[in-house]
């Protein structure tokens, strides 16, 4: 297989997408030749059969309509080299290309994991064999081409860690900072719960939002028990979460988000208001209401157990990932559907 993979970013340093760097890795070990056309480029490290292109966003040369004509004539340039096409989180890649693509009779596939349904995703189905997507509220969209795929966590990453020793009980949070993700909830949870329990906050976003969370953390007396570290590589947040004892999540979009499910793979205990996450992982995911009373009774409940300390509930933690989350499952799935559409 030939493969064009068709994606925002490529840097395994970035914060919010340099997880993708090792998808990269693991679709190398099924194809022959993979060509990869990104908006950005930054620093990677790639199998020799892995040829990167960017559009030039990160040297700021261009504008939309450029960096669209520069996409078709790469994807244009490149016809022969590929026969299958897997598009990550981009839907506009789809419609640029969808025809061009469609008349060389290539395999073009989508990858999608948010809530939103905009007009472009619409679109896609007209262009795309199949839309992949983690769960059934990872894509909106009502279509018959949605394939549930279960989120890529890399497990030879994100391994087994012993929670920290000490007398203080580190929470921790790792989300964008948006009203949707509800981490002022977390925040006024923290005030219900003993001062030896603190809160480590990672991610960035709405600055606006995240002053009003920090004085939110002011007005309720907590401040002095959260650190703000914002956005973090993930080399560096996995440090974080061997330095913690309980995950706390709270995102109202529905989404089976995947910042828990990493700290699931790690053996953490995960506090959540998401139902279908609890569901699945029975007694290493607590459920809660998004009421702060209630989500901080829950991480009581955790705490007085100390269920970070049970070996199996960190090894339910740690098997559910790898059954149905697995980065290397995930790729070999997609990789082989893409093979078997030839």
């Amino acid at each position: 297989m030939k493969l064009l993979i068709c994606t925002q970013k490529v840097d395994k340093n970035d914060p919010v997408l340099g997880f993708f760097h090792r998808w990269l890795e693991e679709f190398a070990k099924h194809a022959e030749h993979v060509h990869v056309v990104a908006l950005g480029v930054g620093e990677h490290t790639l199998p020799q059969n892995v040829t990167v292109y960017s559009l030039g966003k990160e040297v700021g040369r261009g504008n939309k309509l450029i960096f669209s004509f520069r996409f078709i004539r790469l994807i244009f340039s490149l016809r022969k080299e590929y026969d299958s096409v897997f598009v990550h989180m981009n839907p506009e890649y789809v419609v640029l290309g969808g025809l061009f693509w469609r008349a060389l009779k290539k395999k073009v596939t989508l990858w999608y994991a948010h809530k939103s349904v905009t007009k472009l995703l619409a679109l896609a189905p007209y262009f795309v064999e199949v839309i992949f997507t983690p769960s059934a509220q990872s894509l909106r969209l009502k279509t018959l081409k949605k394939k549930i795929m279960g989120h890529g966590i890399d497990t030879s990453f994100f391994l087994p860690q012993n929670a920290p020793l000490g007398p203080s009980v580190r929470c921790i949070t790792v989300s964008r900072l948006s009203p949707v993700k509800q981490v002022d909830l977390i925040i006024r949870a923290l005030s219900r719960l003993p001062s030896q329990v603190t809160l480590t906050v990672v991610g960035s976003g709405s600055l606006e939002y995240e002053e009003a969370l920090r004085e939110i953390g002011k007005e309720i007396g907590v401040s002095e028990r959260i650190s703000w570290l914002g956005a973090l590589p993930q080399e560096k947040m996995r440090e974080q979460l061997k330095d913690h004892h309980l995950f706390l999540h709270a995102s109202e979009t529905g989404s089976m988000d995947k910042a828990p499910l990493e700290a699931l793979a790690t053996g953490m205990p995960v506090v959540t208001t998401n139902i279908e996450l609890c569901r699945a992982t029975p007694g290493a995911t607590i459920f809660s209401v998004a009421d702060p009373s209630l989500y901080a009774l829950e991480a009581q409940n955790v705490i007085d157990k100390a269920l970070w300390n049970m070996p199996e509930v960190r090894e339910s933690a740690r098997s559910f990932i790898m059954e149905n989350h697995n980065l290397t499952h995930l790729v070999q799935r997609i990789a082989n559907y893409l093979s078997s559409a030839q």
